[in-house]
């Protein structure tokens, strides 16, 4: 293990790309657990499915980009790919300009970040190999849990509204 490698440092790109994806990621959910209230089956099911993805999607987004975690980054990048090519089959079926263009740049988003996060990985990765030291154990921070708590107050809110 080589002690004076510095790790590598995510690009300020790849920051607001990643808070612009875990706020989109909070604002699906909140849309998607509507569905969760539907009285069709096939609907809970399917609201649950996009519900799980976006909450992995946001947590790995976190751990990849703040916490450097390789395996994180490339799980985000997949994630955000799927996501930006159901926003792309969802923007068909639109009919406002306005939404259309809401669409349109939140695929975008998911889009670029699938692309950096790629990068962010192989970044990461290239650290590892040579011979780069990480922290070991996941700790959350008060002030972590304090965002938690408020995402999920604006989850609910959307949800309630």
């Amino acid at each position: 293990m080589n002690q004076s490698l510095s790790p590598p440092k995510p690009s300020p790109w790849n920051i607001t790309l990643s808070i612009l994806v875990i706020a989109g990621c909070t604002f699906l959910l909140g849309l998607s657990s509507i569905g969760l209230l539907a009285p069709d089956l096939f609907t809970n099911i399917t609201a649950a499915v996009f519900c799980l993805m976006y909450l992995v999607l946001a947590f790995q987004q976190y751990l990849g980009t703040f916490r450097a975690r390789a395996s994180s980054a490339r799980w985000a990048a997949i994630l955000s790919a799927m996501v930006g090519v159901l926003l792309l089959a969802g923007i068909f079926a639109v009919r406002d300009v306005a939404q259309f263009l809401f669409f349109l740049a939140m695929m975008n988003t998911f889009l670029c970040a699938s692309r950096c996060n790629q990068l962010w990985y192989v970044s990461l990765d290239r650290y590892r190999a040579a011979g780069g030291v990480w922290p070991g154990r996941l700790r959350f921070r008060i002030s972590e849990i304090v965002m938690l708590i408020a995402l999920t107050v604006v989850v609910l809110g959307i949800v309630s509204y």
